[in-house]
């Protein structure tokens, strides 16, 4: 799961406010996820076709905000669904945001 672990841990014992079983259910569902989605091998994968998905898809990073946050931006409104299909897939973005 990487070098995070003790850290999700905490995160997840605080999301079930410590009750054991309640934990180990999220973390088995955590590492399902990861494994379902390679997440492990994700810097391996290539978006080939992401300038494309940009065009159809108007997204990106803008920075942080006062606090240190990433600011991501997305123009729905722009949003090419027919155009963005035919150079790529849902599956394929949803593995790009992960």
């Amino acid at each position: 799961m990487g070098n995070k672990d003790d850290y999700d841990l905490l995160r997840f014992c605080r999301a079930r406010k410590f009750v054991l079983s309640d934990i180990k259910i999220m973390m088995q569902n955590h590492v399902k996820w990861r494994e379902e989605n390679d997440v492990d091998n994700i810097a391996n994968w290539n978006f080939h076709e992401e300038k494309l998905v940009q065009k159809y898809y108007p997204h990106y990073n803008h920075g942080i905000d006062k606090l240190g946050r990433p600011i991501y931006i997305e123009h729905i409104g722009r949003l090419d669904t027919a155009g963005f299909l035919k150079v790529s897939t849902p599956a394929r973005l949803l593995t790009h945001y992960i």
